[in-house]
């Protein structure tokens, strides 16, 4: 169904509110609505299930987390299911990362995510968010090895395709014992907003799942500089001895997803910008 059709019939109440496009995503595509509200529309019928279990956590967590988070109303209509809430204030983190604020920023977001990754992982089992054993994940992982080689290693050089296959084998035969923890699982500067040396909000909960942490300090350790990097470590918990080596992995992973789901869908611009990522992160 069109976004604005799903709108519409989900939350009436909006129909004469001016509707802007924010995000044309894998799995849901966000509208804002007169500047208040935000709608987040599923594309395929598992993201809505996921969309509920979502909901259900966010309830849970909101009032336990340093930072704002979403505080979603869910509406059903014709078979489409859609998510409302109101619009949290701030911009992207990667706007602020040269601001004068910017190392009390990443303190912050150690603080967030120490407080995440320590809530209990039973009761987020409860809610219904999915939640990963060691051999589920182990399995996951083998999948995506998978699927690139077979959507990804052929744009690939011969050289890259060895150092691919080095970085990746060497993860899945790691056998580290990861103490797995609730996790956002996708903690990309557009889904943390800041403002006036503030986290204003933290979004797009999708991925959420217990899992292991160290995907969600990927971008916030390696897609940064060194300083705010270790501003953000000076206040996470620490004791994890192999966790930024293995947010290493997922950071380098992150452009492989795109060039996956390019191929799968036939789009030349996310295969073109997914095939740019994976060079980039192959050195």
């Amino acid at each position: 169904m069109d976004p604005r059709q799903a709108l519409l019939e989900c939350f009436p109440d909006l129909a004469d509110e001016p509707v802007t496009l924010v995000e044309s995503g894998l799995d849901s595509v966000v509208l804002d609505v007169a500047g208040v509200w935000i709608v987040r529309v599923p594309r395929r019928p598992n993201i809505e299930a996921n969309m509920v279990a979502e909901a259900a956590l966010l309830a849970e967590i909101a009032d336990r987390l340093p930072v704002p988070v979403p505080r979603p109303e869910l509406s059903s209509s014709a078979g489409v299911r859609a998510m409302l809430y109101r619009k949290l204030p701030g911009t992207g983190v990667d706007e602020h990362l040269t601001g004068a604020d910017r190392l009390e920023l990443a303190g912050r977001l150690g603080e967030f995510l120490g407080e995440l990754h320590a809530f209990p992982a039973e009761r987020v089992k409860e809610v219904g968010v999915r939640a990963y054993d060691a051999a589920a994940w182990h399995e996951g992982l083998q999948t995506f090895y998978s699927d690139a080689r077979r959507s990804a290693f052929p744009f690939l050089a011969a050289d890259e395709r060895r150092r691919a296959t080095d970085f990746i084998e060497r993860r899945l035969e790691d056998d580290t014992n990861v103490e797995f923890t609730l996790m956002h699982g996708d903690l990309e500067p557009q889904h943390i907003l800041c403002d006036g040396g503030q986290v204003t909000g933290v979004i797009d909960w999708t991925d959420a799942r217990v899992g292991d942490p160290a995907v969600d300090l990927a971008w916030v350790v390696h897609g940064t500089d060194r300083e705010f990097a270790d501003a953000v470590l000076d206040r996470y918990p620490g004791g994890d001895p192999t966790l930024l080596e293995r947010a290493r992995f997922y950071y380098r992973i992150v452009p492989w997803h795109v060039l996956i789901f390019g191929v799968a869908e036939g789009r030349e611009d996310l295969i073109a910008s997914g095939l740019r990522g994976v060079r980039k992160r192959l050195d």
